[in-house]
């Protein structure tokens, strides 16, 4: 097919989804012939079918006369060429229906998977926004806009996926393809932050193709990320797969782990490896920082760009490249959420013996508590993840990366026939406590009446309505459904985890998630059931200003044996260099010691240098907590719940190979309608490790 065929396929496809005639010719509005047969094909849709005359009359001879100079006459062969092209175009639309049947998913256009916050869509004809659903179909020609703390995901007919970050806002300039996997795909990124995980493009006349104001990144098959400040200027970064990008009529290709910049008429950087990571800011000397130990250079355009310039003592988020001369370069600065510090980067292994390995021409410190996978290499692609104690970079992961490219999402061909209607029971559920880790149990129900009336290809999605700034995770399980049949249900498990300014929020607080059913074959956009599930804080905090009370005197009356115990402080960095566990506490736990990891080694009876050394390894004090009421209800170790989860298992499907209801923070108890409820005297709050 060609280009203009494409245009007019599109075309076509809005005008059977009911948009607007006017809107449809905005597609094809440069070239006047698409347009009059879009229009034409409009026409025949709101035709009426005709029906047959009245007999007329006939005269004794049988026939009716009608004088030559009838306007009939003249008008007949005019009659004849338009319903000929209306013949044309009917034909040529119900070609088109019948393939829009017949050959899968359509590629007309990408579905909304998650919103999260305020996220904006523009109509077709750009003369308003409205706020973004799960489920919604967006076109070539609209616009995507997200608000601080706020995101949403894109899907496309073949599995390609685009994730919007906070602050950003892109055009959909081209969404087009052709049946069995050709996916046509052109992004404007007007400002903000997306990633995108594009499934291996088919045949030379796939595409995919982000535009930013200096330049455009060309894939095909890649898991990529693109970042437009507000001045213009673009970073461009790999994680899989390769990437070219334009640029000042330059062209640089990204590899894996990768990434360059651009400024508005300057060629791209030349590739180098990228590193992000947050810590405190402990020194600010121009563009010399020291950021959690490690000393950075940020490019003077970088400290232009922020909005205010940070203060020691700011705990910070950064990104950047590894350049060739050992200068560590960062490209953006963004406030963090709390103060721990560690930094990851990604690169080939080029040497791996004694105590110091280097990455991507970076040593790092590999001790015995560093937690590294079996069987590397030199040559392999790794990911470390370190932290910076006494001026080195010491190592606590390195990780095999796996270059699998991503792999498109099975879809099934729609049934016509088929009426399935999804609907969640209950419809709404709610969880009070003093907790940070809360386990819902949903049902979906697919209620068509008819034997054939069976749901395909169902997909969970969800959005944060209330208290997104205390969600650190949400996690749907399972997610999806090839196939739910009339009459059936299906049970899924909905965590959520919520970040340690939770356990600062007043009583009543609630943080608020809508789960819906984002995508569906057989009838796509129709299933509008939810679930909403929302937390309601309820901590009781009386008791603590009678403990401070009390400990105040026991302090003054046992100051002078404290002091005698001042050498005890030096082992605090001896156990944190080997935790009971495995991993390390050092240079990763921010304050020290953590509040909300001493709470969780008060409520466990454990030490708390296990929490930390768990901490450390990257699990969040959200998944720390459930790890260890897991371990209370079914006897295993608190490694063993680890390992489940190291596998790849969601907690949600941990719980349920367990056979462990989740209710949030407590052993849960059954009730009528199955909402889960909690026993009191659950764990006490912590925080996740990931954002949905």
């Amino acid at each position: 097919m060609t280009e203009k065929d494409d245009r007019l396929e599109e075309a076509l496809a809005q005008i059977e989804a009911g948009t607007p005639v006017d809107q449809a010719v905005f597609v094809v509005a440069d070239d006047d012939d698409l347009a009059a047969l879009v229009r034409l094909a409009a026409a025949v849709r709101d035709t009426a079918h005709p029906e047959p005359a009245p007999r007329a009359r006939s005269t004794a001879r049988g026939r009716i006369w009608r004088s030559p100079m009838s306007k009939s006459n003249w008008l007949m062969p005019a009659l004849a060429g338009a319903f000929g092209l209306l013949a044309c175009a009917a034909f040529a639309a119900v070609v088109w229906l019948g393939s829009a049947w017949l050959g899968g998913p359509d590629p007309s256009f990408a579905t909304v998977q998650t919103v999260a916050g305020r996220v904006e869509i523009s109509t077709l004809d750009g003369g308003g926004w409205h706020a973004a659903s799960p489920g919604e179909a967006v076109r070539t020609g609209q616009r995507i806009r997200t608000g601080a703390a706020a995101g949403a995901s894109l899907t496309f007919f073949e599995g390609t996926t685009t994730r919007i970050g906070s602050n950003a806002e892109l055009a959909l300039t081209r969404i087009a393809g052709q049946r069995g996997g050709v996916l046509q795909v052109e992004l404007t990124q007007v400002l903000g932050t997306t990633s995108h995980s594009v499934v291996p493009l088919r045949g030379d006349d796939s595409l995919f193709v982000v535009h930013t104001p200096v330049g455009a990144a060309r894939v095909r098959g890649t898991t990529f990320s693109v970042a437009v400040d507000p001045r213009g200027g673009a970073r461009y970064a790999v994680d899989i797969g390769h990437v070219i990008v334009d640029a000042a009529e330059q062209q640089v290709e990204l590899l894996s782990g990768q990434a360059t910049v651009a400024e508005i008429g300057q060629a791209p950087t030349p590739p180098a490896y990228q590193f992000v990571g947050q810590g405190t800011l402990t020194s600010l000397d121009g563009t010399t920082w020291v950021i959690g130990g490690l000393t950075v250079f940020v490019r003077p355009e970088v400290v232009a760009a922020l909005p205010q310039a940070p203060v020691v003592g700011s705990a910070l988020v950064v990104t950047g490249r590894i350049l060739g001369d050992g200068v560590w370069s960062v490209d953006t600065v963004s406030a963090a959420a709390g103060p721990d510090s560690s930094f990851r980067f990604t690169g080939p292994l080029q040497d791996l013996e004694g105590d110091e390995w280097v990455v991507a021409g970076v040593a790092v410190v590999v001790a015995d508590s560093t937690e590294r996978d079996a069987g590397l290499e030199p040559g392999d692609r790794v990911s470390v993840t370190f932290s910076v104690v006494d001026g080195l970079r010491l190592a606590m992961r390195i990780e095999a990366v796996d270059d699998e490219e991503p792999t498109p999402t099975p879809t099934a061909t729609p049934n016509p026939a088929a009426q399935p209607n999804l609907v969640f029971e209950p419809a709404a559920l709610r969880q009070t406590g003093c907790t940070s880790a809360f386990v819902f149990a949903g049902t979906l129900r697919n209620t068509g009446a008819e034997p054939d009336d069976g749901a395909a290809n169902v997909t969970l999605t969800y959005t944060i309505v209330e208290g997104a700034e205390f969600v650190e995770m949400v996690d749907l399980e399972p997610q999806a459904w090839a196939a739910i049949d009339a009459g059936a249900s299906t049970a899924f498990l909905a965590t959520l985890a919520l970040d340690e300014d939770w356990d600062a929020a007043p009583d009543g607080t609630e943080v608020v998630v809508r789960v819906s059913v984002g995508g569906e074959t057989n009838r796509p956009g129709q299933h509008n059931a939810t679930l909403t599930l929302t937390v309601s804080a309820a901590c009781d905090l009386t008791p603590t200003p009678t403990v401070t009370a009390t400990a105040t005197p026991t302090v003054t009356l046992t100051l002078t044996p404290t002091v005698t115990i001042t050498p005890t402080l030096t082992l605090t960095a001896t156990w944190t260099i080997t935790p009971t566990p495995v991993g390390t506490a050092v240079g990763c736990t921010g304050a020290d010691p953590h509040p909300t990891g001493t709470k969780l080694a008060e409520r466990y009876g454990v030490p708390y240098a296990e929490i930390m050394g768990w901490f450390c390894q990257g699990f969040g004090f959200g998944e720390i907590e459930i790890a260890y009421d897991l371990s209370l209800q079914t006897g295993l170790t608190v490694t063993e719940v680890f390992d489940l989860r190291k596998s790849g298992l969601g907690w949600g499907q941990i719980m349920q190979q367990l056979g462990v209801q989740g209710g949030g923070g407590g052993k849960p108890t059954d009730v009528p309608g199955g909402r889960p409820t909690k026993v009191p005297g659950g764990p006490p709050k912590g925080t996740p490790d990931k954002k949905p």
